[in-house]
């Protein structure tokens, strides 16, 4: 089984990106090296979608329900 972070409201995400070394700008998230930030279905992540990561991943998950469910289900965790 993976570990996973999970966050839902603002602080809560602030401070896990802050951990994963993630930055908030107009433009969306980026990670520490400049790169935008994408979701598990490769597209741009906004800033109010963030919903977490796997822990020593790149992997981005949206917050709303269908996305959590989808990924889970893939894993089959």
């Amino acid at each position: 089984m993976e570990d996973i972070i999970i966050t839902f409201d603002d602080a809560s995400r602030d401070k896990t990106m802050e951990m994963l070394g993630l930055k908030k700008d107009k433009e969306g998230i980026q990670d520490s090296e400049g790169m935008t930030v994408t979701d598990q279905d490769f597209e741009e992540m906004e800033l109010k979608n963030f919903g977490g990561a796997l822990i020593g991943s790149k992997v981005f998950i949206n917050k709303d329900s269908n996305d959590l469910i989808d990924y889970f289900s893939s894993k089959r965790i």
